[in-house]
């Protein structure tokens, strides 16, 4: 199968509607991703993933959910951070503001001290980023254009890829 012609402009106008993203069978309240593609799988690492599988999306629903990563789920949640090391790229999105874990405002007893520097850790052991995003809404958004701006990148280094080969008299198939 021979591959479109790849240009600078087409990938930067590359349509959301040619992005597809897989969608962990285990999400009980999916995102409404569209005009994005996507289709219901059993993941084994993280609730969302770019259809090539370079791209991961952990997804937690709220404050409260990470606060139960960080105390009762910790163990299974540091397993989950490991295997997310192995993807081209990482992500955990937070449905909450940054303000509800700073200042406490969670139900857990654990001191909001002992979160923060939880999650400072984590990040720099595990070279996971955590985005909060005050909202199931904005987390949507985020999420959308996470995987439409990995999409277009790996298009860049398919481009790269095309050129070279089209030096040397070849094109790039699959």
């Amino acid at each position: 199968m021979r591959i479109a012609k790849l240009t600078p402009h087409r990938i930067r106008h590359w349509p959301q509607e040619q992005v597809k993203v897989l969608v962990d069978s285990r999400e009980q309240q999916p995102w409404d991703l569209s005009p994005m593609r996507t289709e219901t799988t059993t993941l084994a690492t993280g609730d969302y993933s770019s259809a090539c599988g370079r791209y991961l999306l952990e997804r937690k629903n709220g404050v409260d959910e990470l606060i139960s990563c960080m105390t009762s789920g910790r163990e299974r949640f540091e397993r989950e951070l490991k295997r997310m090391q192995a993807f081209e790229s990482a992500i955990v999105l937070v449905e909450s503001a940054y303000e509800d874990l700073a200042t406490g405002q969670y139900r857990s007893r654990m001191n909001r001290d002992s979160a923060l520097a939880t999650l400072v850790a984590w990040q720099q052991r595990y070279q996971i980023p955590f985005q909060f995003c005050g909202s199931r809404t904005e987390a949507e958004r985020f999420a959308q254009s996470y995987f439409h701006q990995q999409f277009k990148a790996h298009l860049a280094k398919l481009l790269e890829v095309q050129r070279t080969l089209a030096a040397d008299g070849q094109e790039l198939s699959l």
